[in-house]
């Protein structure tokens, strides 16, 4: 599957961990070629949506019925050993089944189901601000530069770290920040403050 998504990923030829000042804290060259020559396999960035439009072709290639936007409101599991399990989706659609992988992530619908009560993920204590551009909305030469030499960067600061890397072959660029989590409970995802991430990021490595 790894050549249907070659041109879409960004093998980072170095690694490299600041602290949150900019000081180089640790360094890697050659970081490509030392983890092929580790683990006979690539270290490979790549886009969420890259990844799983590679998986869905192959598994239709393979002749797997894939169904997508479908997601899963309830399973039935059936009365007892043996029996079919019915999985509904919230447009009502039902499908029979021998057999049902929970792989539907941390708010897993199967989890809570399994259990018979609701089941949220356990909080992490981070929160997350994610920021992916191309680069196109790059115009300084050094940051385009760091986005189109394949690389993965950290900064590791008080109560916060920040990781970032390339993805698309250089074209497009990652950047994850996060911070001590202060959402709502039960709230998972919200639309971030610009101003608000700014402040939390103040007097950090100007790159």
């Amino acid at each position: 599957m790894y050549d249907t998504v070659r041109d879409s990923v960004c093998e980072p030829v170095t690694l490299t961990v600041h602290n949150y000042r900019g000081k180089v804290l640790a360094h890697e060259d050659h970081f490509d070629q030392n983890i092929r020559k580790k683990y006979n396999a690539p270290f490979s960035d790549c886009h969420r949506v890259d990844l799983q439009q590679a998986l869905v072709k192959r598994a239709r290639d393979l002749g797997v019925d894939v169904v997508l936007n479908a997601k899963v409101s309830k399973i039935d599991f059936g009365t007892g050993s043996g029996s079919e399990a019915t999985i509904t989706t919230e447009a009502g659609q039902g499908y029979m089944a021998d057999l049902v992988v929970g792989a539907d992530g941390l708010w897993s619908t199967c989890r809570s189901t399994m259990l018979g009560r609701r089941d949220p993920p356990l909080p992490t204590g981070d929160l997350a601000y994610r920021i992916v551009l191309t680069i196109d909305q790059i115009q300084d030469p050094k940051l385009r530069e760091m986005v189109e030499k394949p690389a993965c960067r950290f900064w590791a600061g008080p109560d916060a770290h920040v990781v970032a890397y390339s993805m698309r072959g250089g074209k497009m660029y990652n950047v994850v920040l996060l911070v001590p989590d202060d959402l709502e409970e039960g709230v998972a995802r919200t639309q971030g403050s610009v101003d608000e991430m700014r402040k939390l990021f103040e007097g950090w490595d100007p790159v």
